[in-house]
């Protein structure tokens, strides 16, 4: 009987040791998956496929500080440093690697990116169509991969950059607006001199 009882209290703590491990490794692996949901990587595999890794490389050079380098002389290259960074420029690439020429241009200054309609605007001027039409997307929210045309407006240091297609892009510079022309803006900003106060005649 003694030994009886021994085997089953030495079977209840193994099944309570194991349940507590699994618990452990159940709550670490859940910390884990949300820390990567929250953060994501520091690094990114991207293989390329309608794109040279050097043509990769100088769209990236444009918008993102993380590092980019080739890996191991095969059509991929490896993305590296800061999280937000990285993701940034997994969306770029996902973008350019197309048969498509794409191109970089700055079309606002930031200042005056609260008056230029939205992405979803400025897609539906260029192409009514509700389905498989122009989508455009951002760093962060990417443009539908089901879409026919895709482009990216965001911003970018002191400036609205647009990542698009060569063929599209003086379309959508024409509906967020023409650029501001450096000389009206000098002109507007200088002060005005001051008036001299004419003599009185007595």
């Amino acid at each position: 009987m003694m030994s009886r009882w021994r085997s089953f209290r030495g079977g209840c703590s193994v099944n309570i040791v194991m349940a507590v491990t699994l618990l452990l490794m159940g709550n670490s692996l859940f910390a884990a998956q949300r820390a990567d949901a929250s953060e994501g990587p520091p690094y990114k595999f991207v293989n390329l496929k309608n794109i040279s890794v050097e043509q990769g490389k100088k769209y990236l050079a444009q918008l993102v500080t993380a590092t980019v380098t080739d890996f191991a002389s095969t059509p991929t290259l490896l993305v590296s440093g800061e999280p937000a960074e990285v993701a940034k420029a997994v969306i770029i690439l996902d973008l350019v690697d197309s048969p498509e020429q794409f191109v970089i241009k700055e079309i606002l200054p930031v200042s005056a990116a609260r008056n230029m309609p939205s992405n979803d605007q400025i897609a539906s001027k260029l192409h009514p169509s509700l389905t498989r039409g122009v989508s455009i997307g951002s760093f962060s929210n990417p443009p539908s991969k089901d879409a026919s045309t895709r482009a990216i407006i965001d911003i970018h240091n002191a400036a609205v950059v647009a990542i698009a297609p060569a063929k599209l892009l003086e379309r959508i510079v024409s509906v967020v607006g023409p650029l501001p022309r450096q000389g009206a803006v000098k002109a507007q900003d200088k002060p005005k001199a001051q008036e001299k106060p004419q003599a009185s005649v007595n």
